[in-house]
Order: structure tokens, then C-alpha cells, then sequence
């Protein structure tokens, strides 16, 4: 889960954030005959697996914090909320698998008004050149635009 931030967290965000849009390269999997699989760390044991065509294409990335009050889960799919984590430590299992999950569960039933919400899966992802800690192996960051559950995973 990557909706909290730490009490770590700068007060302000970096400059670097304050644009209104980016141009970037994004990397998007390709229509293909059958389902597509990505065989991830926790399955492989160190390396994720491609098997599937992918191709990059440039898009404009907006900022949509201004307009943050205006999205909905039924109407764009998504919502923006800021939340700061009573959490000092994100590499704190223990501290994620009580305090964050009952945390975002929390968030979660006052955002959306689900009646129950359920934590399953959290990844930590970091740039550096081990990438980040997890019970399953180490994560770098996400190479392609993706989503990480299926109608078949979820469950």
C-alpha cells in the first residue's frame, strides 16, 4: 500500500512536485492471445520474469491534487486523500502489520464507506541499488504502468 506517508515525511514536498504536468515515458504491456503472467519476486525468489510484449510511450502525467475533492472511485476509478502515518517507521513489520493495517483500513472505511476492509498485501520500493525490504525479497521500482490484482488474485 502507498497511500500514507511517514511522520518522516518533509513538510513541504520537494520542488520537483510542485509542476502542474510532466512529460515521461511510461512502459505498457501489449495486446496479446492469452493472459499475460509477470512471475514476481515473491514467486521467483530474486527476479521477476517478462513474458509478455511491452512498448514505451510518451504521456503527460497531470497533477491532480487540485482537484483532489472532485474524484470519485465511481466516476475516474481513483481518489486522492492526504493522510500523515502515525507510523515513524515504514520498514517496521511489526508497526505495518498492526498499527498501518489498522490504519488504512481505518482511512479506508471513512474514505470510501466500505462496511470492511481488508490489508493483504503491502511492498516497499526503493530506488537504491538493493531496492527495498519486503518478507518476499527485495523491490526495486515498478518497470511498467500495471496493476497488481486480478479478479483471479484478489480472492
Amino acid at each position: 500500500m502507498e497511500l500514507a506517508m511517514s511522520h518522516n515525511a518533509p513538510a513541504v514536498p520537494p520542488p520537483y512536485l510542485n509542476t502542474e504536468e510532466v512529460r515521461t515515458s511510461l512502459t505498457l504491456g501489449l495486446p496479446q492471445d492469452g493472459p499475460a503472467s509477470y512471475p514476481s519476486v515473491g514467486l521467483t525468489g530474486g527476479v521477476t520474469i517478462d513474458n509478455y510484449e511491452t512498448e514505451d510511450q510518451l504521456v503527460t502525467v497531470h497533477d491532480m491534487r487540485p482537484m483532489a475533492g472532485a474524484l470519485s472511485l465511481d466516476r475516474q476509478g481513483f481518489m486522492l486523500h492526504g493522510h500523515l502515518s502515525i507510523v515513524d517507521d515504514l520498514y517496521d513489520d511489526a508497526a505495518i502489520f498492526g498499527a498501518y493495517d489498522r490504519e488504512i483500513e481505518d482511512l479506508l472505511i471513512a474514505a470510501t464507506g466500505a462496511g470492511r476492509v481488508v490489508v493483504f498485501d503491502r511492498t516497499r520500493r526503493s530506488d537504491g541499488s538493493d531496492g527495498a525490504a519486503n518478507p518476499d525479497g527485495q523491490r526495486g521500482p515498478a518497470t511498467r504502468v500495471h496493476v497488481d490484482y486480478t479478479v483471479k488474485s484478489g480472492p
